[in-house]
């Protein structure tokens, strides 16, 4: 059964007159009469009576017509809805978020607006997993990662910088520099440290030995919410990026944040990808997009940081 027939009969069937249609059509009267002819042998029954030069649809081509009346607009929406598909990204993007892992979720939320058909795995909490994808051959353990470079680890990557954010010193509001409007980092050399419990993922010890002293980090955690807490109730002082204070403030009362003035406690963050991983149409489209996104959120950030 032919769909063209099937535009034939509709229309006939609308027209009631087989001249009238042919010339709808731009086809000779003779060739529609053969597509209807065909039709009907292909069902077995006649859909037109003929009275004359006309014809009537009968109680056989009356259903029929509304069979294949929602039949056909089910297919042209079907069509429609593929031709918009067809334009937007689907796919799965395997997303490793190993810094500035607060700032991620608004650019997912962004991006799913406009393309729903991509899902996304994100994982966060693991550096040692970090470290492996690095180091290995499969192509096949993230499509993309946040993180903050490391010349030892990022030899083989190709990277965009999208966030140059500055740290600050979190402390007790009860402790001794907490209304400072600035401090020189090695003014908490006396003072105990939380941080991460690897180096890699947490810059303090890094800029404590820049600021010329070893931190004493009194407490190593893996938890992310471990270190706001211990630093809420006073048992330790801390560095974060700037761009973590509104998020801390929203949970944590007694938490003061003092800009560092020395050193300049720095770092870039990447979108990375490997330079021999194939990216999919769906993983193209979200680098794109997150690009575009941080700069138009932080400004441009010069890849020589």
């Amino acid at each position: 059964m032919e769909l063209q027939h099937l535009t034939y009969f509709i229309k006939t069937a609308e027209l009631n007159n087989i001249s009238r249609t042919a010339d709808f059509f731009n086809i000779t009267q003779p060739s529609l009469s053969k597509a209807i002819s065909t039709l009907e042998q292909e069902l077995g029954t006649k859909l037109f009576d003929r009275i004359g030069r006309r014809i009537q649809l009968n109680e056989h081509g009356m259903l029929f017509l509304k069979s294949v009346t929602s039949a056909l607009r089910e297919l042209e929406d079907g069509t429609l809805n593929i031709k918009r598909i067809a334009k937007t990204p689907i796919g799965h993007v395997k997303i490793g978020a190993f810094s500035a892992t607060n700032i991620v979720a608004d650019c997912f939320a962004a991006y799913a607006k406009d393309n729903p058909y991509v899902r996304f795995t994100v994982r966060t909490t693991d550096f040692r997993i970090f470290k492996e994808y690095m180091h290995s051959n499969s192509p096949s353990d993230f499509d993309l990662i946040f993180y903050n470079s490391d010349s030892r680890l990022d030899m083989h990557m190709e990277r965009i910088p999208i966030i140059h954010e500055k740290y600050v010193a979190i402390m007790h509001q009860d402790h001794p520099l907490a209304k400072r409007e600035s401090i020189a980092l090695a003014e908490l050399s006396n003072s105990p440290f939380v941080a991460y419990h690897r180096k890699e993922i947490d810059q303090t010890y890094q800029f404590c030995m820049e600021a010329g002293f070893a931190p004493n980090i009194a407490y190593e955690t893996d938890n992310v919410s471990i270190k706001p807490e211990l630093i809420n109730v006073g048992a330790a002082v801390g560095l974060i990026p700037q761009i973590c204070i509104e998020d801390y403030k929203k949970s944590y009362s007694s938490i003061c944040f003092v800009p560092i003035c020395n050193p300049q406690c720095t770092r870039t963050v990447y979108l990375g990808w490997k330079s021999d991983n194939y990216l999919t149409a769906a993983a193209r489209s979200f680098k794109d997009f997150a690009v575009s996104f941080y700069r138009h959120k932080f400004g441009k950030v010069p890849e020589d940081r």
